[in-house]
């Protein structure tokens, strides 16, 4: 068990991204701290070198720059996190920084002036009441305190921008799987009302079709159960669902329904959606098919393309919509496609003659 889950144990419901969160701000904190002050005190000592100025005190006055400079900013920050600043907008952050950067170069100039003039003589004196020299230090250090804050309110509204947009992610995510569990549970009732009906058709006709028709019915739910809540199948397996499906239909309409499947086999494993093709083929049967007297023919096709698949369900009968509004069918799979592969996946339905076209189109990808 790493730090970030001991530490998520210790404080309950917290959640682990939140932690470790807060640990890798820590550590990106000092690494900018110590690299961000180095760097300053070392182009410093790099420019006494140039102006043969190099003697002992300046390496003095590096360390004693550098710890003053870690001292100050990090009080600073401790009073930035006391005040709430980084969850004020930044219209309020902005002359609050700009203060902070006065008043911390003026700390800095007085608490630096001090403890150099007093134990390092062989320097220029910082604290200088003489002409502009002491304002023209405090100058020089508000401008170093305005650098650090913004290089941190820039970093931390980076990253609550990046946090912000992981969130509307996760808010996005968590929305599709309650609009896809909510699509499901309309076609759950949907399937076993029209399921119902056929077998009840057949008790008093044929008890013995009944029966198998019950057996085929049972196979379907089981599926339904244990496939049908998750987000993707393989295309092979619901292609078998719809053949029990259609076992269960032809024993209703018998030679009134004429069925043709034709799947390439390099398909069965791609990724599908469960019980999608089956609403389709469903929606052939009871809005086709069955309305016709002579019955009619369905077809399903599923075809390899460069980049995905295209499947056709092509049924007996019309489709007129009544009163131009499409069937809870048509509406749930358009907006599960939507769901799970935004513009990448279509679905159109038309009339061609005497026959209704429903075309799938699917990109080939590996979704969690």
């Amino acid at each position: 068990m790493n730090a970030c889950s001991l530490l998520s144990s210790d404080l309950g419901d917290v959640p682990y991204a939140y932690i470790c969160g807060m640990r890798r701000r820590e550590r990106i904190y000092w690494l900018c701290q110590l690299g961000g002050w180095t760097s300053f005190v070392l182009l410093n000592v790099l420019t006494a070198e140039v102006e043969d100025s190099l003697i002992s005190q300046v390496y003095i006055t590096a360390i004693l720059f550098f710890l003053l400079g870690i001292l100050t900013t990090h009080l600073y920050r401790a009073y930035i996190k006391q005040q709430g600043w980084l969850k004020m907008s930044l219209r309020k952050v902005i002359p609050r920084m700009v203060g902070g950067s006065v008043l911390c170069g003026l700390f800095y100039t007085l608490l630096y002036g001090s403890i150099a003039d007093l134990f390092l003589p062989g320097i220029e004196p910082v604290l200088n009441f003489h002409g502009l020299v002491l304002v023209s230090n405090i100058l020089n250090f508000t401008f170093l305190m305005l650098s650090w804050n913004l290089i941190y309110f820039g970093f931390h509204l980076a990253e609550n921008y990046r946090l912000q947009e992981i969130r509307n992610l996760e808010l996005k995510a968590s929305m599709a799987e309650i609009e896809l569990s909510q699509l499901k549970s309309q076609l759950n009732p949907h399937f076993m009302f029209n399921a119902m009906n056929s077998i009840r058709a057949l008790i008093d006709e044929d008890p013995a079709k009944a029966r198998e028709a019950l057996t085929l019915l049972s196979m379907v739910l089981r599926y339904t159960l244990i496939q049908g809540g998750k987000k993707e199948i393989s295309l092979g397996e619901e292609m078998d669902i719809v053949r029990k499906y259609l076992s269960l239909e032809k024993i209703r309409f018998e030679e009134r329904l004429l069925v043709e499947i034709h799947m390439d086999e390099e398909l069965r494993s791609m990724p599908f959606p469960p019980l999608l093709l089956q609403t389709i083929t469903e929606n052939g049967i009871k809005h086709g098919i069955s309305k016709l007297a002579n019955g009619g023919l369905l077809s399903i096709t599923a075809k390899k393309s460069s980049e995905g698949a295209l499947l056709e369900v092509i049924n007996s009968g019309s489709y007129v919509p009544e009163d131009g509004i499409q069937g809870i069918g048509i509406i749930n799979t358009r907006k599960r496609l939507d769901i799970l592969y935004g513009n990448e996946a279509s679905f159109e339905i038309a009339q061609y003659g005497n026959y209704v076209k429903a075309s799938i189109y699917i990109p080939w990808k590996n979704r969690s």
